[in-house]
């Protein structure tokens, strides 16, 4: 660690012209990547003059640096600011400018600034729409993940079930092309950041991967519906609200609103792929978290019957 110390102090004073006076280690590791994150500080101040995430992976570490440049182009308010890409002997470094902001850990937070975070969602999405030309959403493009349920051990039923929707929505989709909008990709709202009326969002590395409009706020919807915090009570009360926070989404974005089915559907697919990954060490896990899929799945249709009646 003292050899990594020094390391560090190199590029800091490299790259911003300051050293640390103490460091704070985060151990940002998971089942799927792994990062380790330092927030520097100086002797003047409490809060940290820079962030730096760590990791061996250079190809990720440095598209999210990519995709930060780019974000902070488009939308500088909503992004860490990038300030270096470097690396130590045994790391890549990317460095960004410190959020001074907090996580919304209640449901009752994350439910107070659902309005926020997708009035936010449809700002970007649309400057990104702006951006991106007459490119559409390929049908092969939409299917592929569908395809991919036999590839989980999931009942054939389910797979089937959902490739059943695929071809049905594919036919729709093909009537009204969707625009392609890079997405953030991996948007729950642990990578969100809030402070007043500000909303910060993390973790850039999945960046336009998905380009289906929509994928975002229904991944937030989908992250709200999580039956696991035992507050489905206040959940199915607030569906009315987002349905109408998703309403306004859409209409912002010019999609119909037949269209949305067909993007609930998507997000809840790639749902299923996400839960095989995260579970994949554990049939017992996979199978716990497909129980809140289901679930969250029928709440899913009540705000899509709610969206409507909106419309």
């Amino acid at each position: 660690m003292t050899r990594l110390a020094s390391e560090i102090e190199i590029l800091t004073e490299k790259h911003l012209g300051m050293t640390a006076a103490r460091v704070l280690l985060y151990n940002n590791y998971d089942l799927t990547e792994g990062s380790i994150l330092l927030f520097l500080f100086d002797t003047a101040s409490s809060s940290p003059f820079a962030v730096l995430k760590l990791s061996r992976n250079r190809p990720v570490l440095a598209r999210e640096y990519e995709n930060l440049q780019c974000v902070h182009k488009v939308c500088p308010g909503l992004a860490a600011a990038p300030l270096f890409f470097d690396q130590t002997r045994e790391f890549f470094v990317l460095c960004t400018a410190p959020i001074a902001a907090n996580r919304l850990s209640s449901y009752r937070a994350k439910s107070r600034k659902l309005k926020l975070v997708t009035r936010q969602l449809a700002e970007l999405h649309t400057t990104l729409r702006s951006q991106s030309g007459a490119a559409t959403i390929k049908s092969d493009d939409y299917l592929k993940p569908f395809s991919g349920l036999y590839d989980t051990p999931l009942p054939a039923s389910v797979a089937d079930y959902y490739n059943e929707l695929a071809a049905k929505h594919a036919q729709s989709l093909l009537q009204f092309p969707l625009p392609e909008i890079s997405q953030h990709g991996d948007l729950y709202f642990d990578n969100i950041l809030a402070r007043g009326q500000r909303i910060y969002f993390l973790d850039w590395e999945d960046f336009g991967d998905i380009k289906l409009p929509g994928y975002d706020l229904f991944s937030l919807v989908f992250d709200v519906c999580n039956l696991e915090n035992g507050e489905t009570r206040l959940l199915r009360r607030s569906i009315d609200f987002i349905a109408a926070n998703t309403v306004g989404y859409f209409r912002q974005l010019e999609i119909p609103a037949d269209i949305v089915d067909a993007i609930m559907s998507y997000t809840l697919v790639q749902q299923y792929h996400r839960s095989w990954t995260l579970g994949r060490t554990s049939q017992e896990a996979f199978a716990t978290r497909l129980v809140a899929v289901a679930e969250n799945e029928q709440l899913f249709k009540l705000i899509a019957r709610a969206y409507r009646a909106k419309r």
